[in-house]
């Protein structure tokens, strides 16, 4: 499998043609208080399907892992049926709506996101108690 592209974002769309759009990417993100809930999420995902995958189905997978390696949620299970072409190299555009999910502690995150039981990408997210001015200008 080659190069996989993946982000956390505030949305995300694959349209009609099979273009994917991803809006609002971050990397870090800041509550007032721990544990918080992240209301919603996305997760952007560009995958290449060579011509031997071609109608492979694949069970994808997106899991939480906390700094010290614990799994703390499955965001994603999602079963697909790989469709490129035969005769050369296609993508699968793959995003995902992670809702209500909970952040015990400040510190690094991750999410793994393995396809049949293999990790493929990582997507790190860092979450950090929110400075005062930061809250202040939030609230603005």
């Amino acid at each position: 499998m080659g190069s996989i592209m993946a982000a956390m974002c505030q949305d995300a769309r694959v349209d009609n043609n099979g273009r994917m759009s991803l809006i609002g990417i971050f990397h870090t993100v800041e509550a007032s208080h721990f544990p918080c809930v992240h209301q919603r999420m996305f997760l952007g995902c560009s995958i290449p399907i060579t011509p031997a995958i071609h109608l492979e189905r694949w069970l994808i997978q997106v899991d939480l892992i906390d700094s010290d390696g614990k799994h703390l949620a499955q965001a994603v299970n999602d079963s697909r049926l790989m469709v490129g072409f035969q005769s050369e190299p296609s993508f699968f555009d793959f995003t995902a709506e992670v809702k209500n999910l909970t952040f015990p502690s400040p510190g690094d995150y991750q999410f793994s996101i393995l396809i049949n039981g293999t990790l493929v990408q990582t997507v790190d997210l860092h979450l950090k108690v929110a400075s005062k001015l930061s809250s202040q200008n939030a609230s603005a």
